[in-house]
């Protein structure tokens, strides 16, 4: 078995990777769930199965993933289903001068394809967590919870060995 940690001179443990687990937007599942529920439907004409395939397309609400980030910099992204890996990548992130914690506003269309605001929008505003390489910035981490937020950017921060820019007031 892998561990995760390691010990220094002092005694203190220190981690070798940090997990960002993210949620999809319902939104977002909802527009994965209804193209599978449409061709299931159409099926459903034919085979009397509909039942059955639409409690298939359950667990993809389920959908969530997560930035494994480690001290040696070998990102991956794995994507889970009811905390099951389903599927693992390496994932290229920029290497951080510094991190920075942000509350930032979302907007989200609530519509389909070419009706994009049939269903209006949505606004709100989440705390984010981005790695910072000159002008180039990737978005790492986003969380309703501003605790949250700024314990995994103190945890990036130790393992990076990065300084933070908060710009939350506290």
């Amino acid at each position: 078995m892998k561990q995760n940690t390691k010990t220094n001179s002092n005694s203190k443990i220190l981690k070798n990777e940090v997990f960002l687990k993210q949620h999809l937007s319902k939104l977002s599942l909802v527009f994965i769930l209804l193209p599978f529920l449409f061709f299931v439907m159409t099926l459903s004409v034919f085979n009397s199965y509909f039942l059955l395939f639409s409690l298939l397309s359950i667990p993809v609400l389920s959908l969530n993933y997560k930035y494994v980030i480690k001290n040696n910099f070998e990102n991956k992204l794995v994507i889970r289903m009811f905390s099951f890996s389903f599927f693992s990548q390496k994932k290229t992130l920029l290497y951080p001068i510094y991190i920075s914690i942000v509350h930032q506003g979302y907007k989200e269309a609530g519509g389909m394809m070419w009706y994009p605001t049939v269903l209006g929008e949505v606004r709100y505003k989440l705390y984010v967590i981005k790695f910072f390489h000159g002008k180039k910035q990737d978005t790492v981490f986003k969380t309703s919870n501003k605790e949250k937020a700024i314990y995994k950017a103190n945890e990036l921060s130790k393992l990076l060995n990065v300084r933070i820019y908060n710009t939350l007031k506290s």
